[in-house]
């Protein structure tokens, strides 16, 4: 063989050595594409990308492509699956969890959760609470971020300007709502001076309110809860509304704002201020509301107390808690890719950084414990008595909000129900009469 016969074949080789390289490169290299899709506040976003940052450098065989929808998330969720480009994993409002699962939508992970040792071991998750929102019929089909529950604010330096005492941080030493009541009246004064307690009182000419109390479906469960009603029966097949401690509850409110207590709607429209600014400012003492406050609350210039909802007098406290859940499209390409990333947002490593933020209250038992507690405290955003406030009362007194397929349009019933009660044109017994057959409808037809 000649010289020139041999260069050919060299040149052969090399080719073939160049492009097995690069097959078994593009092979070690190849991405799986994720897509991930949520919600959430500049600041929630942030933590995620960071999250996600982290996660691609753990698995550089997936790539992950977030899709953040701060505004209309469940239309563009809904467009997304209908036009056959939806995320493979993604966030699920607590309202629509059981009805996504109910019509097939949500991937069934209990192998998934069976087979892992850490994930899916009895303790990780802060239990029955877990399992109560995750099963469905025994099977899983998310899990939950974190948890978020109801509690009290209050502006310190309105109590001790009047010297009234604080509110109890331990949830087995919760104030009755009679003594509650009593204290928010103490604590509302009109233009005058004169507080709800005082003779010649104008309830019409309040400038600091004793207490504020959304009246939404989830802060308005809790207090009802947290008076011994109930919503729902045992089975979640009919709404128990109409129940004696129930109406009472919602009674309450509705006094608290007649006697000029509690604000109603208009009264943050006359101030032009939201309830945490009329907090902050000292426009309101006490404010019952979600947990993922905090974050925001910790930033603004005043001292601010956390304490316990008020209790029956005969009973124990509650507190609602829910989160959204983080499922798996039940029609994804990749679900053991999926599963991997679903893993990993339920991992400590990803709750942590917004536990710390003061938007989520874990949900991990390791993060309950005094070294877990350590790992994400921030004395910048937890106020000294929110281990026991945030974590004691959630423990030990959270009920899990879960809601059957047709709560969505019953809850809208019973909102719009409710508006003559807080106006006082209408008892809660009068409202509920004509609002009862409407949610219990809704519930039998999306169970059809």
């Amino acid at each position: 063989m000649t010289k020139m016969q041999r260069i050919p074949r060299l040149v052969l080789v090399v080719l073939l050595t160049v492009t097995l390289g690069l097959t078994l490169s593009a092979t070690i290299y190849a991405k799986t594409t994720i897509r991930f899709m949520g919600w959430g506040s500049l600041q929630e976003k942030n933590n995620v990308e960071k999250a996600i940052a982290r996660f691609e450098q753990q698995n550089p065989d997936i790539e992950i492509q977030w899709i953040h929808a701060p505004e209309d998330y469940l239309q563009k969720l809904q467009i997304m699956i209908a036009g056959g480009t939806p995320p493979d994993v993604f966030w699920v409002a607590t309202d629509y969890y059981q009805e996504f699962a109910t019509k097939g939508l949500l991937y069934d992970i209990t192998k998934f959760l069976e087979s892992d040792p850490e994930i899916g071991a009895p303790d990780y998750f802060i239990q029955p609470q877990e399992k109560d929102r995750m099963q469905i019929n025994g099977k899983a089909y998310g899990i939950g971020s974190c948890w978020v529950s109801i509690h009290l604010y209050y502006n310190k330096d309105i109590f001790q300007a009047a010297g009234v005492e604080l509110p109890p941080s331990d949830p087995d030493a919760a104030w009755t709502w009679e003594e509650f009541e009593e204290i928010a009246a103490r604590l509302t004064v009109d233009s005058k001076g004169r507080t709800a307690l005082d003779a010649g009182f104008d309830p019409n000419d309040v400038v600091q309110f004793g207490v504020n109390i959304p009246t939404w479906w989830l802060p308005l469960l809790s207090v009802i809860w947290s008076n011994g009603g109930t919503f729902y029966n045992d089975d979640n097949t009919a709404f128990t509304v109409n129940n004696p401690k129930t109406l009472e509850a919602i009674d309450r409110i509705a006094d608290l704002m007649k006697r000029g207590i509690a604000p109603r709607s208009a009264a943050f429209q006359q101030v032009g201020m939201t309830a945490q600014q009329m907090l902050a400012t000292g426009k309101v003492a006490m404010h019952i509301s979600g947990s993922w406050e905090l974050q925001d609350l910790a930033l603004m210039d005043f001292v601010l107390g956390t304490g316990i909802v008020p209790r029956p007098r005969d009973g124990k406290p509650a507190t609602a808690i829910q989160a959204h859940m983080h499922s798996i499209y039940a029609g994804t390409k990749y679900p053991e890719e999926a599963w991997r990333l679903l893993r990993f947002i339920s991992s400590d490593e990803y709750q942590r950084d917004l536990v710390a933020a003061g938007l989520w209250l874990p949900s991990h038992t390791s993060l309950m414990t005094e070294e877990g507690i350590d790992s994400w405290w921030n004395p910048a955003v937890h106020p000294p008595e929110y281990v026991s406030v945030g974590l004691d009362y959630m423990d030990k007194y959270g009920v899990a909000v879960v809601m059957p397929p047709g709560t969505v349009k019953a809850i809208q019933a019973f909102e719009q129900a409710l508006d003559p009660v807080w106006l006082g044109r209408e008892t809660a017994a009068e409202a509920i009469k004509k609002a009862l057959p409407q949610m219990n409808e809704a519930l039998r037809e999306a169970a059809e």
